[in-house]
């Protein structure tokens, strides 16, 4: 009885620290397993750079058989591992890079600049580190210390523009406005090669608006009703009535990260890296979900065509609406499910420095 008297967060704080418990007391019993294990040692990873480019060109075209377009996409990631003894250290880096130009005139000298101009498609940095430590060669318990980054590389202006044709003078993100930060410890779970399941009771996440005119952006739905901030970071309201922003939005909670790899036949390659996390201190039964995956086939010698999906939600971030009835393809703010995907032609390439073999037997 004295449980269901306690709030809330505490039920929640409760569940993951039962989680957390549960995975250590696992790893004494699977640690005294008698197995043979190969452990990799020093440096290995592999860099994949992808592309994706398409160009239509009309000079004096027939009346219906289209419009200038040139869209041209990039996408590279870089995966290094580092073993010495007990201690692995994993990195994951994402870049995903895009612009776009469509050529149509319409009569209207006010669309001149717009077409001249490029705008973004995509754009996203993304990078996520694992400091692993296990006390035994044979056990596929770790503690871990996991830390994620994610923001953008450059500035972005109305209407998606990567230059300022507006003459505004200010872009509406930058890197690092926003920009996503979050470091949580915990206990890693790697049942075989493939899987990783990574449950962290202590989490810290920070959302980043370094620019004071971008944190001062607010999101209002169609009725002009103000909803939040429009990058989650704080605010607090004045007894005027006036709005006061601030540059960050600190929290603590609890964090799962699940990753799986795993390659079939040598043709199809399967990755996904799922990471939720929940605020002990406001609303923790909104999940905020941060989900890349990627699908890969290959089909000479190191190149591949992968299909790479990221699906994105936080409850403190205010997006888009798409609406395929509204004249910008868009309708409001609201709280929603964020998804992009890319289709890249990609070469994959394989490194191994100063790698070496142990067996160990038990």
């Amino acid at each position: 009885m004295a449980f269901l008297q306690v709030n809330k967060h505490s039920q929640i704080l409760y569940f993951y620290f039962v989680i957390f418990i549960s995975l250590c007391s696992c790893h004494n019993a699977n640690s005294q397993q008698s197995q043979i294990r190969a452990k990799i040692q020093g440096w290995s990873g592999k860099v994949d750079f992808g592309f994706d480019i398409l160009s239509n060109l009309f000079i004096n075209p027939t009346v219906g058989s289209g419009e200038n377009r040139f869209n041209i996409g990039s996408s590279l990631n870089i995966q290094t591992i580092y073993n010495e003894g007990k201690f692995s250290w994993l990195n994951d880096l994402n870049i995903d890079y895009g612009i776009q130009k469509n050529s149509t005139r319409r009569g209207d000298e006010s669309n001149i600049e717009d077409n001249k101009a490029f705008k973004k498609n995509i754009d996203n940095l993304w990078v996520n580190d694992k400091f692993l430590y296990r006390t035994s060669y044979f056990s596929k318990f770790y503690y871990s210390a996991d830390l994620f980054f994610n923001s953008q590389l450059t500035k972005t202006y109305e209407d998606n523009y990567i230059t300022d044709i507006t003459d505004s003078g200010q872009p509406i993100s930058n890197f690092l406005s926003p920009g996503l930060l979050q470091a949580s410890l915990g206990l890693d779970f790697y049942p075989n090669d493939y899987w990783s399941i990574f449950v962290s009771p202590l989490s810290y996440k920070s959302i980043l608006v370094l620019d004071d005119e971008i944190a001062n952006n607010l999101a209002t739905d169609n009725a002009g009703d103000f909803l939040g901030s429009l990058h989650g970071n704080q605010f607090t309201r004045n007894t005027d009535g006036t709005i006061n922003f601030q540059n960050y939005n600190n929290q603590f909670g609890a964090a799962v990260r699940i990753t799986f790899k795993n390659e079939f036949s040598k043709r199809l390659f399967i990755y996904t890296n799922l990471l939720l996390f929940s605020n002990y201190g406001k609303e923790p039964e909104h999940i905020d979900v941060n989900w890349r995956n990627e699908i890969s086939f290959s089909f000479f010698k190191g190149f591949r065509l992968s299909l790479l999906s990221s699906l994105n939600y936080d409850h403190d971030v205010f997006v888009q609406i798409s609406d395929n009835d509204a004249p910008s393809g868009f309708s409001g703010f609201g709280r929603r499910i964020s998804y992009s995907q890319q289709l890249v032609f990609k070469y994959s390439y394989n490194f191994d420095s100063n790698k070496k073999t142990i067996k160990l037997q038990r």
